[in-house]
């Protein structure tokens, strides 16, 4: 959809701030985007279950579930996962805690929230959303205006909600048995 450096423009715009043409340059819009920018992304894909970010992986145990652990097996948590959800199967149990998730099955595949840093394969509301959080997130050191973090909070939690609606309407309607 939008390139990183439209993204950054798109935050600076919502400051009031001047654009920037290189991410490296020498300003301090481009170094406070350069800060932010990775930690919010990650933080904004593990905010919501973005449906363009979900993910499937197979995962085999490493190591045998605590004896606190209800478990058997204990897999290492993928390094491209931000979030963990869900076991793939509904019949299977399975928790996370800390850097593993436990299971009694091995391998157990879990679906979950990837890290995705390739703007292209961004949505269009997360675009949005993202670059609001990113100049909320820039909006100390850029803006005098002392109000405006609170408005940038305030639309982004208001597209965050916007995102849920519109993703509860893209996934199927659940088969109840009465």
């Amino acid at each position: 959809m939008a390139a990183k450096i439209e993204i950054i423009n798109m935050a600076l715009g919502y400051l009031g701030a001047q654009p920037v043409s290189d991410v490296e340059e020498k300003t301090e819009q481009a170094r406070q985007a350069r800060l932010f920018y990775d930690a919010t992304r990650d933080s904004v894909l593990r905010g919501f279950a973005w449906t363009f970010a979900l993910k499937q992986w197979n995962c085999a145990a490493v190591k045998a579930a605590p004896a606190f652990k209800e478990f058997k097996y204990g897999c290492q948590m993928p390094v491209d996962c931000l979030r963990f959800l869900h076991a793939a199967d509904p019949r299977v149990k399975c928790e996370r805690a800390g850097k593993y998730i436990y299971s009694d099955e091995n391998p157990v595949d879990i679906i979950g929230v990837s890290r995705i840093a390739n703007e292209e394969d961004f949505d269009a509301v997360f675009t949005e959303v993202f670059a609001l959080k990113l100049a909320c997130q820039m909006s100390i050191v850029l803006s005098d205006d002392k109000g405006l973090r609170d408005r940038l909070r305030a639309d982004y939690e208001a597209f965050v909600k916007t995102a849920q609606v519109k993703s509860a309407l893209e996934r199927p309607v659940q088969d109840y048995q009465y």
